[in-house]
């Protein structure tokens, strides 16, 4: 979803993306996403496996660090020249 905008041709600038019309509603939805997503692995590693709370808390921290290490690794596409 970061890369929907620049695929609409629009080239988003992310440090001031409560003025964007875009980034606006798309920042809060992919943090509210990041959220439900943690909690809920969480909370289905406690019920549904031999974890305890502490230990699902541990393994969903995990791949989320993993995940976000591996979007991380992702080229970023380069910024048109302003002039």
């Amino acid at each position: 979803m970061v890369y929907l905008p620049r695929v609409k041709g629009i080239h988003p600038d992310y440090q001031n993306w409560r003025t964007s019309p875009d980034l606006s509603v798309l920042v809060p939805a992919l943090t509210s996403t990041i959220v439900f997503g943690w909690s809920s692995l969480a909370v289905s590693l406690s019920l549904w496996s031999n974890l305890d709370i502490v230990r699902s808390l541990i393994g969903s921290i995990g791949c989320y660090l993993l995940m976000f290490g591996l979007v991380g690794l992702i080229p970023v596409p380069p910024l048109p020249a302003r002039l």
